[in-house]
């Protein structure tokens, strides 16, 4: 015991302790992080843009798809500051950012960013022509699927 006692005081016990008390900190960490970045290997991620097409309570149209907001879907502002549903209108373009995983083949949409703010609805013309819509005084149309100035 007293061996002990004086391996302790002297300044090579307490390095010896620290460093096995560091060792048994750090490996459950090490081990941890290593199977976090495995699993985030197999996520793809891609962003989109799109149009509001109409807002409900707890859910946006986007390009003719309902995605619901549930509280996990993220909503940013066009600066990336936090947002809530009530920014979005209809005509605001968008960038929708979704996610897959691999293993469990799904996708699902992670957040949705204002890109810019749109004052005119989309008008439907019944002769075949291509809908255009009225955004900030710029002339908008819509070819082959994409909103172009």
């Amino acid at each position: 015991m007293n061996s002990l006692r004086i391996l302790y005081l002297s300044g090579r016990g307490l390095v010896l302790v620290a460093v096995i008390f560091s060792g048994i900190l750090l490996i459950p960490f090490h081990i941890v992080s290593a199977a976090d970045e495995g699993q985030y290997a197999e996520m793809h991620t891609i962003e989109s843009t799109g149009t509001v097409d109409s807002v409900h309570k707890d859910s946006l149209v986007i390009d003719d798809s309902a995605i619901l907001l549930d509280g996990t879907v993220q909503l940013y502002d066009q600066y990336g500051n936090s947002a809530d549903q009530s920014l979005f209108e209809e005509g605001d373009q968008v960038f929708v950012a979704s996610a897959e995983d691999e293993q469990a083949g799904k996708w699902w949409i992670v957040s949705i960013k204002l890109a810019k703010k749109g004052s005119g609805k989309k008008e439907d013309t019944s002769s075949g022509q291509e809908q255009t819509r009225q955004s900030e005084g710029k002339g908008i149309q819509k070819i082959d699927g994409v909103w172009t100035n």
